[in-house]
């Protein structure tokens, strides 16, 4: 089949998608961490999370994997 994913590609995507997560997170994390003891770009991080998060929704809802 043209559009089958082999299991190897699907865990390939599935250990990326996670990496990628993961890096979001601590970015995340961080500028939250300067945002809350440093007073800096405190509105920036909050629209940052809201974002990422619309864009979580939006992929789930959505069912398209990440493509690269």
């Amino acid at each position: 089949m043209h559009g089958a994913v082999s299991g190897a590609e699907r865990k390939t995507n599935v250990a990326g998608l996670a990496s990628l997560i993961w890096t979001l997170i601590v970015i995340l994390f961080v500028l939250w961490l300067l945002g809350f003891l440093l007073h800096v770009g405190g509105a920036l991080i909050h629209i940052l999370l809201v974002v990422a998060v619309v864009l979580i929704i939006v992929n789930l809802l959505t069912g398209r994997g990440a493509r690269v």
